[in-house]
């Protein structure tokens, strides 16, 4: 990475700066590691107010840097969704795109911008952020981040939960503690950290098609009646040329130790270790980690249903694919009923489950009382018996009997 213009990113990091200012600097660095080819996926709110800050990321970073797609014209590949959800696979998607361009076979460079957004219109009888005038009239703005905090139960409102849940910090409840004037902010902060962290797990995961080095930028776009504001929140760096590098730098996800600093030109936003550079978590490895530290603690009940089943597992013919997925269908069918955490956590820790599954995971993980979710995540396995490698299915029957043979 080129020394002086990551300082630059770096330094920008918790910082309001003008609308085009961090996406300069980003060009600025990227310009500076000369890859052969950039890409670029943007993820924003569905909301129209987001509609300068996805003009100024293709004005200054995408027009400038990105192969032609249609004759002159230049796009990223952009998701929109109410609170700016980063969506399990678009990463995936976009590489492959990216990876077609002439020059991509010796490497690319795949930047991934992750806008939340709330309002700043400082309107009277209002709180300092949230709040949008939008057609000449006070609008919750993000309007669904909005909803989140007030216990909207939506779709959307779920899934923003579940993630501002991951790892068992409640998040919400933090965000809900917090003085109403920067209460939104926050919240738009740790829901773009949390998408950004998302999007890194999904990169992690997966094998390009080509040499790939993607960043990752979580943002908070400041919407306003005049010209828009916005603050990046930090940097994943996830380098697979060679040796896999993963490296994140800027705020952390904890809500509750944001530090907000009033200034002439805008606000700072600051915590503990921001600016350190650390290595990324792998959470797969994680999940597998802890998992095998107490699975030895953790009981599996007798039950004869179990016993037969694991038996069945380690007599059937290994020549035989079809066996091999009837063994593993009664293993999973009854390890669901009688214990399926130790299923769950096995599965996902060995890569046969998505790792869309990963709040999911460490649910599972924490929680006593997680047989519910730990089912779920059975289910997506047993619904994909039919279409597994038949050195898959057998490699999955033996894990499985190696977990419940010790009951």
């Amino acid at each position: 990475m080129s020394p002086l213009h990551v300082v630059r990113l770096y330094e920008a990091i918790g910082v309001e700066k003008p609308m085009a200012e961090i996406e300069r600097t980003l060009r600025a660095y990227v310009t500076g590691e000369k890859p052969p080819v950039v890409g670029a996926h943007l993820v924003t709110c569905s909301d129209g107010a987001e509609y300068e800050v996805a003009q100024v990321f293709r004005r200054e970073f995408v027009r400038t840097l990105l192969p032609a797609l249609h004759f002159d014209d230049k796009a990223p590949f952009h998701t929109a969704s109410l609170g700016a959800r980063y969506e399990w696979g678009s990463a995936r998607v976009a590489e492959s795109h990216f990876a077609l361009a002439k020059g991509a076979e010796q490497w690319k460079l795949l930047a991934i911008k992750i806008n939340a957004h709330v309002g700043a219109d400082a309107l009277p009888g209002h709180a300092t952020f949230g709040i949008l005038n939008r057609y000449g009239k006070a609008s919750p703005c993000c309007g669904a981040l909005a909803a989140l905090l007030a216990g909207d139960l939506r779709p959307f409102s779920e899934e923003l939960t579940e993630i501002l849940g991951t790892e068992g910090v409640d998040r919400l409840a933090q965000l809900r503690a917090l003085p109403e004037d920067h209460r939104a902010l926050f919240a738009a902060i740790t829901s773009a950290r949390l998408q950004a962290r998302r999007a890194m797990l999904d990169v992690q995961d997966h094998e390009p098609e080509t040499p790939t080095v993607t960043l990752i930028l979580p943002c908070v776009s400041f919407n306003r009646h005049h010209h828009d504001t916005e603050m990046l929140l930090g940097v994943y760096v996830c380098d697979r040329r060679g040796e896999p590098h993963d490296e994140y730098c800027g705020l952390g996800d904890r809500p509750a130790q944001y530090k907000l600093i009033p200034g002439a030109e805008g606000v700072r936003v600051e915590d503990p270790q921001m600016r350190v550079p650390r290595v990324a978590r792998n959470h797969r490895r994680l999940i597998r980690d802890a998992w095998q530290a107490r699975r030895g603690e953790a009981a599996i009940p007798r039950n004869s249903r179990l016993e037969a089943a694991v038996q069945a597992a380690r007599n059937h013919d290994r020549t035989n694919h079809t066996a091999a997925r009837l063994a593993l269908s009664g293993l999973l069918g009854v390890a669901a009923t009688v214990a399926p955490v130790p299923a769950a956590l096995a599965l996902f820790g060995e890569g046969a489950l998505a790792i869309h599954h990963t709040s999911r995971a460490h649910r599972v993980l924490s929680d006593a009382k997680a047989d519910p979710a730990a089912r779920r995540m059975l289910q997506d396995v047993h619904a994909r018996i039919e279409h597994l490698a038949p050195v898959e299915a057998q490699n999955l029957v033996e894990l499985l009997v190696e977990e419940y043979g010790r009951a």
